[in-house]
C-alpha cells in the first residue's frame, strides 16, 4: 500500500483508471490550447517568428521534450520494473533501483547531446546566415540540455508506476503550456531562435526539479540516501536496450519527415507539414492518456491471479477505438476548415496542407491502437519482440520517405507516415495476440473494427460541400458505434461499456 492507499498488487478498478485517465487528457489537452493560441502569432511575418523560424523551433520542440524521440525507452523500463516491485511489495530494491536509473540516464542525456552536437550542420543547411547563427546556437543550448529533457521522462515513469497521475499532471500543465508561450514571451524582445531556446530549457528544468520531489513524495524510501546497484543497473540494461531500441525506431520513423522534408524541399515549404504535425499527432494525447494507465495495469495482470490479461488487453484496445474514432473522424474532415480561418493566409495553408491533415488523422488513429499492443508486448516481458520488428521497418520506411516527399512533397510524407502506421499496427497486433489464447479471433475482430474505422474517414471527407461533409459525418459515427456494438463487443464488453455510463443517464434512457 502507498500513503494514499493503493493497492500495487491488484489493477486498479475501472473508476480510478478511469479518473487517471481524465488527469492525464487535462494534462495533455490545456497546453494544446496554448499552442493553438501561440501558433497563428508565432506564423505571422510581421511581428512573430515567420514560416523559415518556425520550422526550425518545429525541430526544437522534438528535441526538448514533445516526443519521445530521446525518452529512448528508459522511462518505459523504469515504469515498468517499478510497477512490477510494487505488485510484489519489494519496497527495499526501489532505492537502488531509482538512483541507479537517473545515474545511467543521466550518462545517457550527455551521449545523446554529443550525437545532436555532431549532426548540428545536416540541421542548418540551406539556411540564410542570420537565421544559420541562431539555429547553431540554439541546438547547441540543446545538447547541453538534453541530460535534463531525459531525466524528466524517466522521473515520469516513476511516478506513472505508482499511479500518481493527478500529481504528474499538476506539473505537467504549466509546464507544457510554457513550451508553447515561451517564444511569445520572447518575441517583444527578440526574434533569435536561440534565446527562444534558452528560455524553454529553463522551463524544463524547472519541471524536473517538479518531477523530481514528486518521485521521493511518492516513494518515501528513496529518502534514505543515495545508493547505486549493479544488479539493478543490469536489469534495466538487459530489459530497457529492447525498450531503446524499439523507441528510438519508432520515435525516428514518427519525426524524420521532418528532416527530410529539411534536406530535399525548399525552405518553408515544410510548415505545410510541420503546423499540421504538430496539431493533428497531439490527437495521439487521447490513446497516450489511456495507455499510460493501461501499462502498469499490464504489468499488474502478469503478475496476480486474479487479473486476466487478455480480458485487460481486449477491454483496453476496443473502448480506445469507440473513444478516439469521433474525434480522429472530425479532424480529418473538418480541420482544413478551421486552419482556412485561424491562421494567417488561412486559405492558401489549408488547400496545401488539406491531404497532410487528413492523411495523418487516420494515420493517428491507427497508431494510438497499435500503441496498445506495442505496450503489452513490452508489459508481457518480451520487448525484444516489438523491437526487431521496428529496427526491419526503419531502412525500409526511410527508403519509402525519400521517394515520396522528393516526388510529392508534404503529401508525400503524410501518406507514407499513415501507410507505416497501418502496417505496424497488423504487425504488432499480431505479436500481441500470440501471447493470448484464441489468436486469430482476437486479430480478425480487432482489424475488422479498425479497417471499418479508416474507411469511414476517408469516405466522410471526400465531399466537397461542407453540409455534405457533415452528414457523412453523422452516417459514419451511427454505422460504426451501432456495427461495433452487435458485431465487435463480446457480451462482458457490452456489459463493462454499459457499465461506465454514469447511473443518470442510464435511468434516462431507460
Amino acid at each position: 500500500m502507498s500513503s494514499e492507499g493503493h493497492d500495487f498488487t491488484r489493477v486498479a478498478s475501472a473508476r480510478r483508471m478511469a479518473g487517471h485517465t481524465l488527469w492525464n487528457l487535462i494534462g495533455m489537452g490545456i497546453p494544446m490550447l496554448a499552442g493553438a493560441i501561440a501558433f497563428p502569432i508565432m506564423l505571422n511575418e510581421r511581428f512573430g517568428l515567420g514560416k523559415e523560424r518556425l520550422e526550425v523551433l518545429g525541430l526544437v520542440w522534438m528535441l526538448v521534450g514533445f516526443s519521445s524521440i530521446f525518452d529512448l525507452g528508459l522511462g518505459r523500463a523504469l515504469t515498468k520494473i517499478v510497477a512490477e516491485k510494487l505488485s510484489r511489495r519489494e519496497m527495499d530494491s526501489l532505492q537502488g533501483l531509482f538512483w541507479t536509473a537517473l545515474g545511467m540516464i543521466s550518462v545517457l542525456g550527455l551521449i545523446t547531446g554529443l550525437i545532436i552536437l555532431a549532426v548540428i550542420p545536416l540541421l542548418t543547411r540551406n539556411l540564410g546566415t542570420e537565421l544559420d547563427h541562431e539555429t547553431r546556437v540554439g541546438f547547441i543550448i540543446v545538447a547541453c540540455a538534453m541530460p535534463i529533457v531525459i531525466l524528466n521522462v524517466a522521473l515520469v515513469g516513476v511516478l506513472q508506476a505508482c499511479q500518481r497521475f493527478r500529481m504528474i499532471n499538476l506539473i505537467r500543465i504549466p509546464a507544457g503550456s510554457f513550451t508553447f508561450l515561451a517564444p511569445l514571451c520572447v518575441l517583444p524582445f527578440t526574434r533569435n531562435i536561440s534565446a527562444v531556446v534558452l528560455v524553454l530549457i529553463f522551463g524544463r528544468l524547472t519541471e524536473m526539479s517538479a518531477y523530481f520531489i514528486g518521485s521521493l513524495r511518492a516513494l518515501p524510501v528513496l529518502r534514505q540516501g543515495f545508493k547505486m546497484d549493479r544488479d539493478e543497473a543490469q536489469h534495466l540494461l538487459g530489459f530497457g536496450s529492447w525498450m531503446t531500441v524499439s523507441n528510438i525506431a519508432v520515435s525516428l520513423m514518427t519525426h524524420i519527415n521532418r528532416f527530410v522534408i529539411r534536406t530535399l524541399r525548399q525552405i518553408g515549404e515544410g510548415a505545410y507539414y510541420l503546423i499540421p504535425e504538430e496539431i493533428v499527432v497531439r490527437l495521439l494525447m487521447f490513446p497516450r492518456a489511456w495507455i499510460d494507465v493501461l501499462f502498469p495495469a499490464f504489468v499488474t495482470s502478469f503478475h496476480n491471479d486474479t487479473d486476466d490479461p487478455a480480458e485487460l488487453f481486449d477491454r483496453g484496445t476496443i473502448i480506445l477505438a469507440l473513444a478516439t474514432f469521433p474525434i480522429c473522424l472530425l479532424v480529418a474532415v473538418f480541420a482544413p476548415d478551421v486552419f482556412a480561418v485561424w491562421l494567417p493566409d488561412g486559405e492558401v495553408f489549408a488547400a496545401k496542407s488539406a491531404f497532410v491533415i487528413r492523411a495523418l488523422a487516420i494515420g493517428v488513429f491507427v497508431h494510438g491502437l497499435a500503441r496498445v499492443s506495442w505496450f503489452f508486448v513490452q508489459a508481457a516481458g518480451r520487448p525484444e519482440l516489438s523491437a526487431k520488428l521496428h529496427l526491419v521497418e526503419v531502412p525500409l520506411y526511410l527508403a519509402a520517405a525519400y521517394a515520396l516527399i522528393g516526388a510529392h512533397g508534404v503529401d508525400g510524407a503524410a501518406l507514407v507516415w499513415s501507410l507505416r502506421c497501418a502496417i505496424d499496427f497488423l504487425l504488432l497486433l499480431l505479436l500481441a495476440v500470440r501471447l493470448l489464447p484464441h489468436a486469430g479471433a482476437r486479430f480478425a475482430r480487432i482489424t475488422a473494427v479498425v479497417v471499418v474505422a479508416c474507411v469511414l474517414m476517408a469516405l466522410s471527407a471526400w465531399p466537397a460541400g461542407l453540409l455534405a461533409r457533415l452528414g457523412a459525418c453523422m452516417l459514419s459515427v451511427t454505422v460504426f458505434y451501432v456495427g461495433s456494438w452487435f458485431w465487435a463487443l463480446s457480451a462482458t464488453e457490452r456489459e463493462y461499456v454499459a457499465g461506465q455510463i454514469p447511473s443518470r443517464l442510464r435511468r434516462r434512457a431507460e
